[in-house]
């Protein structure tokens, strides 16, 4: 299922659980995700890329980042987020679908 990006609006791309191979939260890695349009291969435009995710303190492996409702996407406009999370001994890769939406 698609992830929901309301357009017009400020939005906040969050990571939860984010694991080490041997199974422990991870609050130190490198989180940043970029999104691109699904069709034309190209980043959206009106936010700087790749944005950098925030450790949230005192959770167990969970990130963020806010995304501006600058943004330059349309309504039923699809996506994909390219999520790389990066530790001094391992890398992950995710592509997560997305979708535009207005809020109703």
């Amino acid at each position: 299922m698609a992830e929901i990006l309301y357009a017009q609006n400020t939005h906040t791309f969050y990571v939860s659980n984010v694991q080490a191979l041997t199974g422990e939260f991870l609050s130190t890695a490198s989180a940043v995700v970029t999104l691109y349009d699904r069709t034309k291969h190209t980043e959206i435009t009106g936010q700087s890329w790749p944005l950098t995710l925030s450790y949230i303190s005192t959770t167990s492996g969970d990130f963020r980042g806010i995304l501006s409702a600058s943004m330059q996407v349309v309504t039923n406009q699809l996506l994909v987020a390219q999520l790389t999370i990066t530790t001094a001994n391992a890398k992950g890769y995710w592509e997560v679908p997305v979708v535009v939406q207005v809020r109703t």
